[in-house]
């Protein structure tokens, strides 16, 4: 006989209801320290020790995650990290997540429980708790809303606008990698126990392809780097976009060109590039163009580059271009256009 929270947890969430999803799930939420009153109540009630910062990003099974790639638990991790880079990038430390579901009836109790586990897990590490949110049913796919809330704690936030002439340009965490990974899984070439044999039978390519998978499925940005450094930038974002788009809108909100250097990046496409054979695009373009790896890019005086940040260029007076790479324009698609 299967145990009463196994046999719940595969029951469709149609059967389950609204009160029984949320007694499946309730045991993973955790609330974070300064949570005054947490999920059950109307609202939430944090307690914050100055400004607060807030952001929202939306995800919908088909355009954002494909259940044959990502497992509950990864789709979970995943709602979680590009909202807590979003907090972290302006400099604050993430204090709530509140999260919306629309699932399907057929959705497994299983299912809601481990994206719940993967949301919950994330959110602790970097010490946020699940403080609320929403469920309804959906007549297409599954659609996860997470909005995030970030404390500043004194500081003054980081903004896009902040980048000045003169500045070096640095990055925090990975680039290409996730469109890597995307790209393998989007030709047949990745399956769910790894890559596929007949693929390559290099080890250390098979071991390259599963970490960019791995990023695909569940970035792990990093956070603690972008947070503890964010007195000493001057603007920040993180690279969800692709690299060249966001360095794109520091440009266009800051009033100045951004100078990529290509020497400076080439370390990011010689990681990527063994595995160009096996992807549609160039790993060059990848590391450019791609995003959802969630790095931080950022500018900062070039002489107080800090710890963790490495230099990828410098900003320069406005020429009219946004973004140059090696003094050349950038033409073309600049990465990720949400509504193309």
């Amino acid at each position: 006989m299967r145990p009463r929270a196994l046999v719940r947890s595969i029951v469709d969430a149609s059967e389950l209801g609204e009160d029984g999803v949320l007694a499946l799930i309730s045991d993973v939420l955790t609330s974070a320290p300064t949570t005054i009153v947490g999920p059950g109540d109307d609202c939430a009630v944090l307690e914050v020790t100055g400004p607060v910062v807030a952001t929202t990003d939306v995800l919908v099974e088909g355009e954002h995650f494909v259940q044959d790639w990502s497992s509950p638990y990864d789709i979970g991790e995943r709602a979680a990290a590009q909202n807590l880079a979003d907090v972290a990038a302006m400099g604050a430390h993430p204090s709530a997540l509140v999260v919306g579901m629309a699932l399907p009836g057929h959705a497994a109790g299983e299912w809601v429980r481990e994206c719940a586990r993967g949301l919950a897990d994330r959110a602790r590490a970097i010490g946020a708790g699940i403080e609320g949110g929403d469920l309804t049913r959906s007549r297409g796919g599954i659609v996860i809303s997470v909005t995030a809330l970030g404390d500043l704690r004194g500081r003054t936030p980081v903004l896009r606008s902040g980048a000045r002439v003169g500045d070096a340009i640095v990055i925090a965490g990975t680039l290409g990698m996730s469109r890597t990974g995307f790209e393998l899984y989007d030709a047949g070439r990745m399956t769910p126990t790894g890559l596929a044999e007949e693929a390559t039978s290099e080890k250390p390519v098979r071991e390259l392809a599963e970490a960019c998978a791995a990023v695909f499925r569940a970035p792990n940005p990093p956070l603690h780097t972008a947070i503890g450094a964010a007195a000493r930038l001057h603007a920040m974002m993180d690279v969800s976009d692709g690299l060249a788009r966001d360095c794109q809108r520091i440009a266009r909100a800051s009033g100045v060109s951004m100078c990529l250097d290509s020497t400076l990046l080439a370390p990011d496409c010689q990681r990527v590039a063994p595995l160009d054979e096996l992807c549609r695009s160039t790993a060059w373009s990848r590391v450019l163009r791609g995003g959802e790896d969630h790095a931080f890019v950022a500018t900062c005086a070039p002489d107080a580059i800090p710890t963790g940040f490495r230099i990828i260029g410098s900003v320069e007076s406005a020429s009219g271009i946004d973004v140059s790479v090696d003094s050349q324009p950038l033409t073309g698609p600049l990465g990720w256009e949400s509504l193309a």
